[in-house]
C-alpha cells in the first residue's frame, strides 16, 4: 500500500513537470542559454508555476501537496525504517550481551531518534 501511495505521488509529480513544460512560465530556449545555471532557473520557474497553479485551482493544490510533501515524507519514512531495521539487526548481532532491559524494539526506537536528530554517525 505504501509503495502504491509513493507511486501515485510520483506520478502526480511527473504529470506536473509535463504540464509545466507546456506552460507560459516554462523558460524559453533563450532564457535557458543565457542563464548562469539552468537548474536554478528551471526550479525557480517551476516554483512560480506551482504557486500560480495552486492559487488558481484547489484540486491542483491538493495534488501538489501530494508530490511536494506527503510522497517525499512517506518515502523518507520507508527508507529510514529500512535503514533502522538493518542497523538494528547488525547492532544486535554484534552485541550479543545486551542488557536484558533493552529489547530490539527499544533499540530500534532509540536508533530512529538518533537518525532523525542527525546524531548517528557511521563508525561510532
Amino acid at each position: 500500500m505504501r509503495e502504491a501511495i509513493c507511486d501515485v505521488c510520483e506520478a502526480h509529480g511527473i504529470a506536473a513537470a509535463l504540464e509545466f513544460s507546456k506552460s507560459d512560465l516554462f523558460p524559453s530556449q533563450q532564457e535557458l542559454q543565457v542563464a548562469e545555471d539552468e537548474s536554478v532557473l528551471l526550479l525557480d520557474k517551476f516554483k512560480d508555476w506551482i504557486t500560480a497553479s495552486s492559487e488558481a485551482d484547489v484540486a491542483f493544490q491538493h495534488r501538489a501537496t501530494a508530490f511536494l510533501v506527503y510522497g517525499p515524507i512517506l518515502q523518507l519514512h520507508m527508507d529510514m525504517a529500512m535503514h533502522v531495521k538493518l542497523c538494528t539487526r547488525h547492532s544486535c548481532q554484534s552485541m550479543p550481551n545486551l542488557d536484558s532491559g533493552i529489547t530490539t524494539q527499544t533499540f530500534s526506537a532509540m536508533l530512529s531518534i538518533y537518525l532523525l536528530n542527525g546524531l548517528w554517525q557511521q563508525g561510532d
